[in-house]
């Protein structure tokens, strides 16, 4: 992020790799509303990174959009930092990711809680009841 930006910032998101000896290899910045929740690196080196946020935040695939409060959100990496996928989930309420993996298959696998409904491709799962509460709920888990 350019100094300039970054005076009106209070927080950034960012992600950073490093060989064995220490070395930087290379960083990124994500913008100030994306906070990282869990990080999971296979031994081919694929890096996943999820989290929430707020608004919208871009990971180098395009703009993710927020549906409303926090949604959250999940990014693969090349080893060599390259983007590879990435996909936020939520809707209006609150949605927050605990942990996040990934294997060296294709499997990602994400666990959170969501207030509202929430949707990762096999139908809306409904936070039933809410009223206010944490309502935690194990999310499914599938190939990206």
């Amino acid at each position: 992020m350019p100094l300039e930006a970054s005076k009106n910032t209070q927080y950034i998101c960012l992600l950073a790799r490093y060989d064995p000896s220490g070395i930087l290899q290379w960083s990124k910045t994500f913008g100030a509303r994306a906070f990282p929740d869990s990080l999971s690196v296979v031994p081919g080196g694929e890096i996943l990174l999820t989290g929430h946020f707020e608004l919208s935040v871009n990971f180098g695939l395009g703009q993710l959009v927020s549906a409303g409060g926090n949604d959250i959100y999940a990014v693969i990496f090349a080893s060599d930092g390259t983007p590879l996928w990435s996909e936020r989930f939520g809707d209006a309420r609150q949605q927050f990711l605990v942990r996040g993996v990934n294997d060296v298959s294709g499997l990602v696998a994400l666990a959170g809680s969501s207030h509202g409904t929430i949707d990762f491709g096999n139908g809306h799962m409904v936070a039933s009841g809410y009223d206010g509460s944490s309502e935690e709920m194990k999310i499914s888990s599938g190939s990206f």
